[in-house]
């Protein structure tokens, strides 16, 4: 399935930054080269997690695997453009997936871990899934039993795949992929031919629709990210990557995943960012880069445990993952000369991303003007993002105008459209363009910089949140929210958080005679199922909730009624 226009297709590979090479043949390309180099670690912990032993796989034993999964799912009937939701923990299971989908020719849509039965529900019937994978239970969590429940309301789907003991009855197992003595592989099976322009994810947005909105992108566009962030953080052919991400979205799959893929080295993957085990696996597995929220990136730098991971040959940079494009929290001190480089990485809305490396007195996270080459400055770089502002006001500073307004950009690694849906009236469509080709976004910036002007996010759009690196939709929370009986009504904001960047809290105007506990209105959220990060930190009960004259929530108001 090819949804770029054919006019994106020939300006990117007449520009150089298309070609026709795909996820799969990066893979393979390391396959031939390098059979015995060590592939992909599985974290320490498993066992306690998910109840496996962990694994480590060389590249020829995980391309065994994933050609056992692959003619497993083209044995089964199913055939390339068909859609495989994908929802696993950081195992290697979760990469023997991703890669096996993709060989068949399938569309993988890997979904947050943290998504139950209504997140589902809402969302997937929209993209016709034929197939889900899942493990049988993550952190007591009974994954298995939730997809075969999931999966019988959805008609589209005829296969549920799962990893693990104790897989519920009607669930296919597939720990014997990992086995050489298998099914033999059968060629003929996958005989598929892709272009890279073919559609390889779709990946689900939060934000301003009010309900997870359908990305898709293609191998091109994947590989694009992924060059971003290794021509910046200046990764060798080789190199150890350790993934503390789900990778379920643009920052994780294309500037870890797909980076992986471009390196060719070696991905260590770790699960639900525990400080004690990702410092063990830095200095065991000689980790060169990795990537973590600024907060706790500001945490670990500096710290003796971290001093002493840094020894020369080791780490090479450290990604400064920004998941909020306008996160308001100052980390222009992270770094030093001594220890490794500090590459920000900022996701732009699920549009693109933009890898940066820390210079001093450099304010953090901010986007070139004009075209972004990458390494950044690089004059015969490829030109990774192009952005500009539109509209808005100049406002005299102390010596310049500088234009403020919304940002806009273009860049080979945006999808074009959202993914074609089956519900025709919830498909968003295509993105808005100008007559360049800039596609708008919902986030406001200004032009800063005295020498060459640079563009600062300040805000984002009033109906996004972010939530410990969870893109929200905060109309979605405020219907559920106004859901619990005994509201007159309620709104969802957030508020700083040292650690995770921001918080979600629940404004609340209880109905006159009633009185709402923070206990009795989390256990009403439990008992509907709802993702875990949708449940407020905190309930605080306002007079009002602060509108415009549209009947929009002034979320930034909320917080002066606290």
């Amino acid at each position: 399935m090819i949804l770029s226009e054919q006019q994106t297709i020939t300006e990117n590979t007449e520009a150089g930054v298309w070609g026709d090479t795909t996820l799969d043949a990066l893979f393979c390309k390391t396959v031939r080269e390098f059979p015995d180099r060590l592939a992909v670690v599985d974290p320490p912990d498993k066992q306690a997690f998910c109840g496996s032993a962990p694994r480590r796989l060389n590249f020829g034993e995980l391309d065994g695997a994933v050609d056992r999964l692959a003619a497993t799912f083209a044995r089964l009937g199913l055939r390339p453009d068909d859609v495989v939701i994908v929802q696993l923990p950081n195992t290697v299971e979760l990469i023997v997936t991703l890669l096996a989908a993709i060989r068949a020719g399938l569309i993988v849509s890997p979904v947050p871990l943290q998504w139950r039965r209504p997140e589902m529900l809402e969302a997937l019937p929209a993209v016709a899934p034929r197939a889900f994978v899942t493990r049988a239970s993550v952190n007591g969590h009974e994954h298995g039993e939730q997809a075969r429940q999931v999966c019988s309301e959805i008609m589209s789907v005829r296969f549920v795949f799962g990893f693990g003991q104790g897989l519920p009855d009607g669930i296919i197992p597939l720990d014997a992929v990992f086995e050489s003595e298998g099914d033999p592989f059968v060629p003929d099976l996958l005989s598929v031919s892709l272009s890279a322009n073919d559609i390889a994810t779709v990946c689900w947005a939060g934000g301003a629709m009010g309900r997870p909105a359908p990305v898709p992108r293609s191998h091109n566009q994947w590989i694009a990210a992924g060059l971003m962030v290794m021509l910046e953080a200046g990764l060798a052919r080789g190199s150890t990557l350790l993934n503390p991400y789900p990778l379920n979205s643009l920052a994780d799959i294309g500037g870890l995943f797909v980076t992986w893929l471009l390196c060719g080295g070696t991905l260590v993957q770790h699960h639900a960012l525990d400080m004690e085990v990702l410092l063990q696996q830095l200095h065991a597995e000689h980790v060169a880069y990795t990537a973590l929220p600024p907060p706790l990136l500001k945490t670990l730098i500096g710290s003796e445990p971290f001093s002493r991971i840094c020894e020369p040959g080791h780490l090479r940079a450290i990604g400064c993952m920004w998941r909020d494009p306008v996160l308001a929290h100052d980390y222009g001190d992270l770094g030093s000369a001594s220890g490794p480089a500090v590459v920000d990485v900022r996701c732009l809305e699920e549009m693109a991303l933009t890898a940066r490396i820390r210079a001093d007195g450099v304010q953090p996270g901010l986007i070139p003007h004009g075209d972004w080459r990458a390494p950044n400055g690089a004059p015969g770089g490829p030109v990774l993002l192009q952005a500009r502002v539109k509209g808005g006001t100049r406002s005299n500073a102390e010596k310049e105008s500088l234009l403020s307004g919304e940002l806009m950009i273009k860049s080979p690694m945006m999808f074009d459209r959202y993914f074609p849906s089956v519900r025709s009236d919830t498909d968003p469509g295509q993105l808005v363009r100008d007559a360049r080709g800039y596609c708008t976004t919902s986030l406001e910036c200004k032009l800063v910089g005295d020498g060459e002007p640079m563009i600062a996010c300040v805000s984002r759009g009033p109906d996004v949140l972010y939530h410990g690196g969870v893109c929200l939709s905060a109309r979605e929370l405020d219907s559920l929210y106004c859901s619990f009986d005994g509201l007159a009504d309620a709104a969802a904001f957030t508020c700083p958080d040292p650690h995770l960047g921001s918080r979600i809290l629940a404004a609340v105007v209880p109905s006159p005679g009633h009185t709402i506990t923070y206990g009795d209105f989390v256990d009403f959220l439990r008992q509907r199922d709802v993702a875990p990060y949708k449940i407020p930190d905190r309930l605080v009960t306002v007079k009002t909730i602060p509108r415009d004259d549209a009947g929009r929530v002034l979320r930034e108001e909320v917080l002066t009624l606290v």
